[in-house]
Order: C-alpha cells, then structure tokens, then sequence
C-alpha cells in the first residue's frame, strides 16, 4: 500500500511538472540568443497598388543571454520596393537578454507596393542576424494586404423624367 502510495506521488509529480512545462514553455526564455522579429501594423490595410506602406516590426531577444548587435534587413521583392531611398537594413543595436514586450525594439519600413500588384495578401521576406554568430535567420514570410479601399463601380438607381429602361451588361473580372 505505501509503495503504491509513493508511486501514485511521484507519478503526480511528473504529471505537474509536464504540465507547468506545456504551459509556460511557449513563451519562456531560452538559452542563448533567440530573437524574434514580430509585425505589429501595416497602415493603411489593405494597402493600394501603386501607394506606399508603413510597416512596423518588433524585434525581441528571448534569450538568455544579450544578443550583440542585432541587424534586421528587408528583402523586397515583387511586388514591393523600399521607398525613398531608405535602407533595407536597419541596425537595432544590442539587445539585453530577455528584452521582450515594452522592451522590445520597434522598427519601421515605408515599402511601395507596385501598380501591377494582385489584390490580396502578398508575401514579405525580412531576414536579421547577430554578431554573436554572423549568421542571417530569415523567419517565414508576412502577409502584406493589398487591395482597394473603394469602389470601382457604384450605381445609383435614379430616374428623372423621360427615361427609358436599356439593358446594360457588366463583365466582373477577378483580379
């Protein structure tokens, strides 16, 4: 009876311990460097064919250790350019170790989204590294709406005087 007793404690105990792990592991602190680059807003949403667009990114190290001087570069493709003569690499500087949330480092890019855009999201590569290790991390894409943000077309139903009814026809064509 103690034995099992014992058994059925420490089992419960592995049990807590998986547990506080599965919880607070996602966002626990690692060892090391680990820096995150996150995309707070794009403004305006959806951005138009042919505009600009600002984007602001945070950048975090969830390490434990600092990360030294921490660079983060955009890599435009189609449909988008870095305007105005803006540099694709931003140097943030170097980070303390878990220099997370209000700490975190805010970054922005204005992009210009080409006239030739497909309405939708569209991907955005940005890559950053350390001087820890030299090595370029390129994260997965983020999504950058385009589209309009007004009507191509509007009808208004009004008829003054001698009208007359004509049929029209409308072709929709899916961009």
């Amino acid at each position: 009876m103690e034995k099992q007793r014992m058994l059925f404690g420490l089992l419960l105990m592995v049990l807590v311990i998986a547990s506080s792990v599965q919880v607070f592991g996602a966002n626990a602190y690692t060892g090391g460097v680990n820096v995150y680059v996150t995309m707070l807003s794009q403004l305006p949403s959806p951005a138009e064919p042919g505009s600009t667009v600002e984007l602001r990114f945070k950048v975090e190290n969830w390490g434990s250790q600092a990360a030294p001087d921490v660079a983060v570069e955009l890599l435009p493709g189609f449909p988008f350019t870095i305007a105005g003569g803006e540099s694709a690499q931003i140097p943030v500087g170097s980070m303390s170790a878990a220099q997370t949330g209000d700490n975190g480092v805010i970054i922005k890019y204005t992009i210009r989204i080409d006239p030739g855009a497909n309405e939708g999201t569209n991907a955005l590569k940005l890559r950053y590294k350390t001087s820890a290790d030299g090595q370029w991390i390129q994260p997965s894409d983020y999504s950058i709406d385009v589209g309009t943000s007004q009507a191509l077309i509007a009808i208004d139903k009004h008829f003054a005087g001698n009208t007359r009814v004509q049929k029209i026809e409308f072709e929709h064509i899916n961009k």
